[in-house]
Parts: C-alpha cells; structure tokens; sequence
C-alpha cells in the first residue's frame, strides 16, 4: 500500500510539472512590457533587477502562461535595469515605459485555451492506460502463484 501511494504521489506531482506543458509544443512571443495585463515591477537598489509579472496575454485570453522574462531588442534574456529608467526621476508609472524605450519586452511561452479539453482527454488517456498496465500486472503477478 505504501508503494502504491509514493507512486501514486509522484504521478500526480511529475503530470502537471513535468508532463502536461509538453503534451504539445507550446507557443512563443514577445510582447512590449506597456501592454495592460502587466504588474510592473520597479529597479531594485541601485538599479538591480526587475520583475514582470504576467497576469494575462492579449489577444489570448485564459493562455496557461508556462514562463515569461524580460528580453532586449535581440531577444537576449536581460535582468538588469537600463541606467536610464534608474534615475530618480523616473515616476512609478513611467518605468514599464522607460523599458519599452530601450527595446526591453516580455518574452512569453504559453498553451493557448484552446488546448484545454485535447490536454485533458490525453490526460485522461494516460492515466487509463496506466491504470490497465498495472491491472495487467496484478492479474498476471496473480495468475502465477496459483500456478
């Protein structure tokens, strides 16, 4: 019993961490770090790292945003503030608009909503044929002891 829950624990952590966003490939873009849907963060002290966090995708809504980071123009993940949008005069308001100024966006990879249900039933299929592999299993552990 105890066997069968310590798998049983990590089937249903390994499926939606490890398994499930890779179903299918996901979706990539970059979108401007101004875009509404974005809880700016602010430098750091002395113009350390910021955060973005995303809360929706436009044009997509209910993506399952799997990851998203700040990148420049190249599309090379940053992770320090420009010295521009650290001086003291930058109000809260306009940071997201001074990173938009120096090329920095926000590279996003998503699922897109409409992959719900085929992840759900592939989901579901997994678990069925896992669930016949280990009856198959039993029957057949059980078939050779009364032999």
């Amino acid at each position: 019993m105890a066997v069968t829950l310590a798998i049983f624990a990590a089937v249903q952590v390994a499926m939606p961490l490890w398994i499930r966003p890779h179903f299918v490939p996901p979706h990539h873009t970059a979108i401007s770090i101004a875009s509404p849907g974005y809880l700016a963060g602010q430098p750091g002290p002395g113009g350390g790292t910021f955060t973005f966090v995303a809360t929706s995708l436009p044009g997509q809504p209910g993506a399952w945003i799997l990851s998203s980071g700040p990148v420049n123009a190249a599309g090379q993940p940053v992770s320090t503030t420009p010295a521009a949008c650290v001086a003291a005069s930058i109000q809260p308001g306009d940071f997201a608009g001074c990173l938009a100024s120096h090329g920095i966006r926000e590279a996003i990879t998503y699922q897109p909503a409409s992959r719900y249900w085929p992840f759900q039933w592939t989901e579901t299929a997994i678990y069925l044929a896992l669930a016949l592999a280990l009856a198959g299993y039993c029957f057949r552990r059980l078939n050779r002891r009364r032999s």
